[in-house]
């Protein structure tokens, strides 16, 4: 029956059918995009705000984060000074000491110089130097010194005494460890 159709009416048929092809196929595939389409606009568009969302709470996470790495670095710093200020505590304070000699210091006896220094059980002898107007005055200094109750001895070099006067003196008070 293919004979009879006229070979010019042959080729129309053949592009209709092609055509017919194409446009089917062409119009199934634009149907199945619009389907798929239309199914994932609506996920992307939730996975959309929920990002946006969750932008915020991560943001503010990572800002606490951030705040609790710069407060835990200022709490270490905070614990190594504690630590520092428990250590000097533990060591009983010079200042008692310096008032004990600048509290027997007279008109007759000036102090000019205090030195104090620690050691691991307490204090190192105590250096005391300055100016006295005579012998007895110096001697009178030292004894006062040595009625303290928290003062074991005091060195007074003979050298000190070789002038009646004006007497340039350097002593040595040794100082009870406390208990």
């Amino acid at each position: 029956m293919i004979n009879l159709i006229p070979p010019e009416a042959k080729k129309r048929v053949t592009k209709e059918y092609w055509l017919r092809v194409v446009s089917v196929w062409s119009l199934s595939g634009t149907m199945a995009l619009i389907a798929s389409i239309c199914i994932l606009v609506p996920a992307y568009v939730l996975i959309t705000i929920q990002i946006s969302a969750n932008e915020g709470v991560s943001q503010a996470a990572s800002e606490k984060v951030a705040e609790f790495e710069s407060v835990t670095k200022e709490l270490s710093v905070a614990n190594q000074k504690a630590k520092a200020v428990l250590e000097n505590n533990r060591f009983e304070p010079v200042s008692p000491l310096v008032a004990m000699v600048r509290a027997h210091e007279s008109a007759e006896v000036r102090v000019s110089q205090i030195t104090v220094s620690r050691t691991k059980d307490g204090f190192a002898p105590i250096v005391v130097a300055g100016e006295a107007d005579s012998r007895q005055a110096l001697a009178a200094f030292r004894d006062r010194l040595l009625n303290e109750p928290n003062v074991s001895g005091v060195d007074l070099p003979i050298s000190n005494l070789a002038k009646d006067k004006e007497i340039q003196f350097s002593l040595t008070i040794t100082v009870k460890k406390p208990t």
